[in-house]
């Protein structure tokens, strides 16, 4: 099984969370906030993933599995699950 990868994204809107933590000390930008904007990346795109669009928005093509309709990167939620982040 392969180990973490490192991956970077951009946010709608976090163009302004960014400003405000460079204007920010140290001591203002708490552990706390830091975990609340991981929750929000995390959930952004479990978001995007359940209503099968890209990050962009751009609706993912039908897929059939067997036969029957499919979810695109749902289907057995192990891709859903294994998105997280770290403080």
């Amino acid at each position: 099984m392969a180990g973490p990868v490192d991956v970077s994204m951009t946010l709608k809107g976090a163009e302004q969370v960014i400003a405000l933590m460079r204007g920010a000390s140290r001591e203002t930008v708490t552990t706390d906030m830091l975990r609340g904007i991981g929750t929000l990346a995390v959930r952004s795109i479990q978001r995007d993933i359940r209503a099968q669009r890209s990050p962009d928005g751009t609706a993912y093509r039908a897929v059939t599995r067997f036969g029957q309709a499919g979810q695109r990167m749902i289907d057995t939620a192990r891709l859903l699950n294994s998105i997280h982040f770290e403080v």
